[in-house]
């Protein structure tokens, strides 16, 4: 094992590669921000326009855009029907050998995929609440890590409750998943549900498989909320993120309806197993947020992405903003600081979740601040997307009569992230020469995502089950979306510095990734030979569990 090890670490490439990037990128930065004596770049273009009289007609038409892209959601988009309840009671520990009561609610080809690192804590209510809905056999834990073998106590929690154990000796989240929709063992499925190792499926899960009948759907994905421990409200950021989440996924359920939503949330995703399978073939293989990635590929191969919100799954998120502590700026300043030695000595620390990582390191990210989960994860690809996206907005048109709305909320994404390139620019300038107009701008901006929070809150959440959001919670989203606003623009222009050093190392691709071969051998085999496990060694026979292996 060290050796592969050894053999995955060592795949960088030369040292010239990263001084490339970085000199396109001082060159890029010239030409497109200064541009002088060729052309009028960016900066010259703000300085000039805003110091001109009708500079006020600009901040307008920014207003009256940012009202349409804030507005349309609320006045057009619609959740479905509440769900209801299951009355009855499942014993998790009866289920595994006899059939769950709740017999209309089973999918016999839907398998259910838990991808966990060190997740023995969490795991058992996971698997508690699938129980009420998947068979114990038809249940995947696929627990993932740098190591050759288990490094808790996730394979005893399996045995308990009955269900499947597969073990990835690959610390990643995306190789785990890819072994699992390859696995001998969930290949008879024609459906896989992915799942985060502590999301509880509520009693009144649907699992939404009639929806594939339109061979158009490419993924259905589930509208979650944000809980705190034991599904309480949690900390007021929890309280923010719900509201947030909900937010996005009243968007995400228009696009389906009218178009495409732009991607399934990670936390829950319904997929045709043999399509997920095709898009993990085009997948670069480092972190690259899959859940963004395979919404653009399910949109450029011609499937839509679709939505249900028959419910919002809770999800737990991070309790705090910077940190639990009165240090909190300090922790942020030290953490900018590491990345700033990071690039110099050019080390590949920022690899350590991929799977290119170390022995030893957990694979997958895990964050307690909100800070550390936007400025880490979720903004670092935005720039790198938008490559990608842009070349699908001018090149595909395969969804027929719903592209022109998935194009409309695709070009919405591109906006946001050229808007958080020039904000850094555009906002000293227009703070120069007119710092009391500007202010105003800001005020009626963020007055009109207070509207619409307030409307939402309103209208659409008031016949839910899962209630509405406190009041005081949506005048607390005005000054949180400036801070979360202020993270997006750092984090966009650190992943592009950090690029170079996060690409200065060479990538498996999932599917020809060594170690990951050893583990989708099985389903490429016949049912006549003899499946190896990803330890090299023949599976259990039929009458054994898959926990039984190591």
């Amino acid at each position: 094992m060290e050796n592969k090890v050894t053999l995955r670490s060592s795949k960088r490439r030369p040292r010239l590669v990263r001084l490339l990037y970085y000199g396109m990128l001082l060159a890029m930065i010239y030409f497109c921000l200064i541009g002088r004596p060729v052309w009028y770049g960016v900066l010259p273009l703000l300085w000039n326009h805003f110091r001109q009289a009708t500079a006020p007609v600009g901040y307008l038409i920014f207003s009256i855009i940012n009202a349409i892209w804030v507005g349309f959601p609320i006045v057009l988009g619609r959740f479905e029907p509440p769900a209801r309840a299951i009355a009855a009671d499942v014993d998790p520990l009866a289920a595994k050998v006899t059939r769950c009561p709740h017999e209309s609610n089973l999918e016999h080809n839907t398998a259910l995929l838990i991808p966990c690192y060190k997740a023995e804590k969490s795991l058992p209510n996971t698997i508690r609440a699938a129980l009420r809905h998947f068979r114990a056999s038809s249940i995947f834990i696929l627990d993932n890590g740098n190591t050759e073998k288990a490094t808790d106590g996730t394979p005893d929690v399996a045995a308990l409750f009955g269900v499947n154990y597969i073990f990835v000796p690959v610390g990643s989240k995306i190789g785990a998943e890819f072994v699992g929709v390859h696995h001998l063992s969930i290949a008879a499925f024609d459906y896989v549900m992915v799942i985060d190792d502590d999301v509880e499926l509520p009693e009144n899960l649907t699992l939404a498989t009639k929806r594939f009948r339109d061979a158009k759907v490419g993924c259905v994905g589930y509208t979650i909320r944000s809980v705190g421990t034991h599904k309480s409200c949690g900390t007021a950021i929890q309280q923010l993120q719900d509201l947030e989440y909900r937010l996005s996924g009243l968007r995400h359920c228009f696009g389906a309806k009218w178009g495409s939503a732009t991607f399934p949330h990670g936390a829950i995703i319904l997929w045709r197993r043999q399509t997920l399978a095709d898009l993990f073939r085009v997948h670069p293989g480092f972190k690259i947020s899959e859940d963004l990635f395979f919404g653009l590929k399910c949109r450029e191969s011609g499937h839509y992405v679709d939505f249900t919100s028959a419910l919002h799954v809770p999800t737990e998120t991070p309790p705090y903003l910077f940190g639990p502590r009165a240090d909190g700026l300090w922790t942020i300043w030290a953490f900018l600081w590491s990345t700033s030695k990071t690039l110099v000595a050019g080390a590949d620390v920022s690899r350590k979740s991929d799977l290119e990582s170390a022995a030893g390191i957990r694979g997958g990210y895990g964050e307690m601040t909100v800070f550390k989960q936007r400025y880490t994860r979720w903004a670092f690809m935005h720039c790198y997307a938008l490559g990608p996206q842009i070349w699908w907005l001018l090149t595909s048109w395969n969804l027929g009569w719903r592209e022109p709305v998935a194009k409309v909320l695709g070009l919405q994404d591109v906006l946001a992230t050229l808007f958080m390139l020039v904000l850094p620019f555009m906002l000293p300038c227009t703070l120069y020469y007119n710092a009391t107009l500007t202010g105003k701008i800001i005020a009626i901006n963020s007055g009109i995502g207070l509207l619409a929070a307030l409307a939402f809150n309103s209208f659409h959440l008031h016949q839910r089950p899962e209630g509405r959001i406190a009041w005081h919670i949506i005048f607390a989203s005005v000054p949180y979306r400036l801070v979360l606003r202020c993270i997006q623009v750092a984090a966009v222009y650190r992943g592009m510095i950090l690029y170079g050093v996060y690409f200065g190392a060479r990538t498996w691709k999932l599917h020809s990734d060594p170690l990951l071969s050893l583990m989708v051998i099985p389903a490429r085999m016949t049912r006549r030979s003899t499946p190896l496990t990803g330890h090299g060694r023949p599976n259990p026979t039929s009458s054994e569990s898959l926990r039984d292996i190591p």
